[in-house]
């Protein structure tokens, strides 16, 4: 073979080792900085949210936030694009490389035979080769140049990663909506209810098997979903004899303190029987940064400070409910929400947090339901701005004013046993029953905008709203639905083996987090197409909404509680 061919290989060889070595420092020291210096968790960043949330009406920190926390995504998800990039780079000098040296090595002159006649010239097929060598060369290196200038480039410079959150992006969005203080997940799917943890950034992709930072057994079975404060998660358990509240520390999953909610209804009351699949312990607790609050199936209310000292106490009712009392807890404006609906005289409280006093209360002429409140922040017909609560029950869906407990409207256009709570987003109220219909609403009026039969409906799991107009139906009996928010058009459907009674939940880079009975994870695409990203296998039966922190979800599974790594 020609020297110059040769030449011309161990020439690509080298190159490509060159190339090779460049990309994976890079790659390395990309990863160092996701593990170590994620932008998301910058202190910068997490100071300004800490302001936020201590001025939520401070419009100039809240725009700082929203400014950081957009830099710092773009950050976090070029980090990560960049070095999936690399690492496909990686792969594909290494390709070169070995078949360069395999090429060249096969290529070593043998000693030539004497044969009579006129010395050959040059063979015009290796002067090619060698010739095609050379520019190819040229062309991995100016190709590999631009790949690596278009996924380091800043935004705006040689194209900006396919993840870089454009102008508006709806995901942009965060934690603003906290008004508390220490919250992290302050009540059944977060902040108001609403079902999205945009800080939540998982790493995971294809099937996982992830191994849980801890796990620990709680001295009580209930079915209610953790929530966090500060650095510590709370839950309830309960059963005939004793109901209880739990605090365990985030960082080991150590019990901190353990508390007994005893019955103190009223003289001739008796603790209700509750079936086996909702038990004493079914509602979610709720904080407003400073105490926190839980209620039991025997209507019993209890308010603890975050180290476990008793503030107050009441019971408005032994609920009557043939199943038994399971509507979660929720805090707006300094008030404790309180849906009681049941066979007969349900109300809707709204609590002093500090003191237990009645604020307001206001009488429900709706049939029994499971549903929970769902929090948001909407306008009236002149445009100011007011908190709403919405609920539903077995026939009707019901918006609140917070501050005064006024029905703002009523809509009937649900029936059966009423379960999924409400989901909120952009102006419009979505709920969900089985043998019912999927129904949109507007937040406004009350006004039916779509309802859909047509399609599989929950009858535990809650509907999710995600703010690029997509609305998320997760049944009992395993299947996951994908609606359209504007006209209720299905957009995609898909069964999965096992069912969902935890509801689904937005995480970060726009993907939707669903944990089904048998304590798989999936993690799909907020898209108009199925895109499954991750499926993780925990194992345990699950029935509970997880909750997220500080890069970590927390499931709850009967008398068990994991804390897991994401990322």
């Amino acid at each position: 073979m020609d020297g110059r061919l040769r030449t011309s290989l161990l020439c690509v060889a080298v190159v490509s080792s060159i190339f090779l070595a460049a990309m994976a420092l890079l790659c390395a020291r990309d990863v160092y900085i996701l593990i170590s210096q994620d932008p998301l968790l910058s202190p910068e960043l997490m100071e300004a949210r800490s302001e936020a949330l201590a001025s939520p009406d401070d419009a100039g920190l809240r725009s700082r936030v929203t400014t950081l926390d957009a830099s710092a995504r773009r950050a976090h998800f070029i980090l990560r694009h960049r070095t999936r990039r690399a690492v496909v780079l990686m792969a594909l000098a290494a390709l070169v490389l070995l078949v360069s040296l395999k090429w060249f090595a096969t290529s070593k002159k043998r000693t030539p035979r004497v044969e009579r006649g006129p010395i050959p010239t040059e063979s015009p097929s290796d002067s090619y080769k060698a010739r095609s060598i050379i520019i190819g060369v040229a062309l991995w290196s100016l190709a590999g140049g631009f790949l690596y200038y278009t996924f380091f480039a800043p935004e705006g410079e040689g194209g900006a990663s396919p993840a870089t959150p454009p102008k508006g992006n709806p995901y942009s969005d965060s934690l603003l909506a906290l008004r508390y203080d220490k919250p992290v997940w302050p009540s059944f799917r977060g902040p108001r209810g609403n079902a999205k943890a945009l800080n939540a950034v998982f790493s995971w992709k294809g099937k996982v098997v992830p191994k849980p930072a801890w796990a620990v057994d709680t001295p009580k079975h209930g079915y209610s979903s953790p929530i966090i404060v500060g650095e510590s998660v709370y839950l309830t358990g309960g059963d005939k004899t004793a109901r209880e509240v739990y605090s365990f520390s985030t960082e080991t999953g150590e019990l901190l303190w353990r508390k007994v909610v005893p019955f103190f209804a009223a003289e001739g009351a008796e603790i209700p029987e509750p079936t086996d699949d909702t038990g004493f312990a079914a509602p979610t607790m709720a904080s407003d940064g400073e105490r926190v609050f839980a209620i039991f199936a025997t209507g019993d209310l209890a308010a603890f400070s975050l180290d476990g000292k008793p503030l107050w106490r009441m019971n408005p009712g032994v609920p009557e409910n043939h199943y038994a009392y399971s509507s979660s807890l929720a805090v707006a404006d300094g008030k404790l929400i309180v849906q009681l609906d049941h066979a007969e005289n349900g109300v809707l409280l709204a609590l002093d947090t500090v003191t237990g006093a009645v604020l307001w209360r206001t009488k429900r002429d709706d049939a029994i339901s499971w549903a929970s409140p769902t929090i948001a922040e909407t306008a009236d017909s002149k445009g100011k701005k007011r908190l709403t609560v919405f609920l539903a029950s077995s026939a009707t869906v019901t918006a609140y004013d917070v501050e005064n407990g006024d029905s703002l409207w009523g809509t009937e256009c649900l029936s059966g046993e009423v379960a999924p709570s409400p989901a909120y987003e952009s102006g419009r109220v979505f709920v969900a029953n089985d043998t019912a219909a999927a129904v949109a609403l507007d937040a406004a009026t009350g006004k039916v905008l779509w309802s859909v039969d047509d399609v599989d409906l929950p009858d535990v799991s809650s509907p999710l709203a995600t703010p690029t107009g997509r609305v998320y139906l997760a049944a009992s009996f395993g299947t996951l639905t994908c609606l359209d928010a504007k006209t209720g058009a299905t957009l995609w459907s898909r069964d999965f083996k096992e069912g969902f009674y935890a509801s689904p939940i937005l995480v970060g880079g726009g993907l939707v987090c669903l944990l089904d009975l048998k304590g798989n994870i999936f993690l799909i695409q907020d898209a108009d197409k199925f895109n499954l990203v991750a499926e993780a296998a925990v194992g345990g039966e699950t029935a509970a909404t997880p909750a997220f922190h500080n890069g970590f979800i927390y499931i709850r599974q009967g008398k068990k509680l994991l804390k897991i790594p994401i990322r």
